[in-house]
């Protein structure tokens, strides 16, 4: 029986640190699509308050507020529980110098 609690415990500790990633991949997107933590808050429906909570690791969102905040973000929900984090980062980022190359232009 010990060792199924320390297997649970592992478990938890691991969807924790997964749970923790969402915000961050949240707060990177954010930032590199340059919108405020008000304006994406405001999008999904949520507070801003919240939002900088989740991107601080101090609240971890729900399923559904994860696909409000793909929603805002612009980005499938798939994108911020990705595990690729790299893949993820390097495709958003060439997606926003894109729109920054394109804007410039106008």
């Amino acid at each position: 029986m010990k060792d199924d609690k320390n297997s649970y415990a592992e478990d938890d500790k691991e969807a924790e640190l997964e749970a923790d990633k969402v915000g961050e991949r949240i707060y990177r997107i954010r930032t590199m699509k340059k919108l405020s933590q008000m304006e994406v808050a405001y999008e999904a429906g949520i507070s801003q308050g919240f939002l900088a909570m989740v991107e601080t690791k101090r609240k971890h969102p729900n399923l559904v507020t994860v696909f409000k905040l793909a929603k805002a973000l612009k980005v499938s929900p798939a994108v911020l529980v990705s595990d690729k984090d790299g893949d993820v980062s390097k495709r958003e980022k060439a997606k926003q110098e894109i729109i920054d190359l394109i804007q410039k232009s106008l």
